[in-house]
């Protein structure tokens, strides 16, 4: 299993700090304040067989968030993505690292019951005044050690903007032969004037998915988020470890189907990507965060929903 997240179109969703005691959960802050943040805490050591593991849910659980217990659970799949060919699987090395199972012991910790939605993270630009990565203007410099010394950055890359479908890319260029055929192919695009609160660029709007996932998030953007709400991300393997439900081995939150039942489980693409979407989810997009059933921890979309 590859519970992964990326940049730009980030599922966020945060933990909160098990310490003695609960940690209090973040309100808004000045802008002032804002600045003057420290870093988010150390996510919590793996511990060790001669450390007690915390199980029992300390305290009531902050609001929105429900309590993971902790334990020991084997971590990867050896067996790989389920519906990924095997050449897929050779072009993409993080196939590999997610294929090695290895157990890992966890602490207990509270988790968002649901991805962070348009609206809480409007409270926080709001209470903030923060302003995203896709909303500024870039620098070459920021592009240091990111990609090679002789390949030169264009300059509409450092306007603000962010990554998007291109549902008119030209079929006739999609080789799937050809590693990195998703980004030659023309299926992803620099969009500018992307972001946040305009998911597809000028002129789109979160007014009616206030209750969806936000996306065109930076790894940046999220951890500021936490700063500001007291929290901070997960660990991989508390992702993993959350996204499972409580199950050992299985390929989904709910099981080895990617269908058990009449209904979708999750919103995905339904069809031959990247050409046809049967939209059989009902979902052209995202979706509001609780649309689908929650795993066996409470929590929803930990998989689907948010690219």
């Amino acid at each position: 299993m590859r519970w992964g997240m990326m940049i730009f179109a980030m599922l966020l969703m945060v933990t909160a700090i098990v310490a003695v005691a609960v940690v209090p959960m973040g309100g808004g802050r000045s802008p002032a304040m804002y600045q003057a943040i420290s870093p988010v805490p150390q996510a919590p050591v793996l511990v060790t067989a001669d450390t007690p593991v915390i199980v029992d849910e300390p305290a009531p659980a902050p609001p929105g968030m429900v309590w993971i217990p902790g334990g020991a659970f084997v971590m990867g799949d050896r067996r790989g993505a389920p519906h990924k060919h095997p050449e897929h699987l050779d072009e993409i090395p993080e196939h590999h690292d997610s294929q090695h199972e290895h157990e890992v012991t966890l602490d207990g910790f509270w988790m968002d019951a649901t991805e962070v939605t348009n609206a809480q993270f409007k409270e926080f630009v709001d209470a903030t005044g923060f302003v995203t990565d896709a909303e500024r203007q870039r620098t070459l410099d920021e592009f240091a050690g990111q990609v090679p010394p002789d390949i030169e950055v264009p300059e509409e890359l450092l306007a603000p903007g962010s990554i998007c479908f291109n549902p008119a890319f030209d079929p006739s260029k999609i080789d799937k032969h050809q590693a990195g055929w998703v980004y030659a192919g023309g299926i992803w695009k620099v969009q500018p004037g992307a972001n946040w609160h305009a998911p597809e660029g000028p002129g789109s709007s979160i007014d009616d998915r206030m209750d969806h996932p936000v996306v065109h998030i930076s790894w940046d953007d999220a951890v500021a988020y936490c700063n500001w709400a007291g929290k901070r991300l997960p660990t991989e393997a508390e992702w993993e470890y959350a996204a499972r439900g409580g199950l050992q081995g299985k390929h989904y939150p709910w099981g080895d189907e990617s269908r058990p039942g009449e209904g979708w489980p999750h919103n995905i693409w339904q069809g031959n990507f990247p050409y046809e979407n049967k939209l059989e989810d009902g979902a052209q997009g995202t979706s509001v965060a609780r649309t689908y059933p929650p795993n066996g921890y409470g929590l929803f979309d930990m998989t689907g929903n948010v690219w």
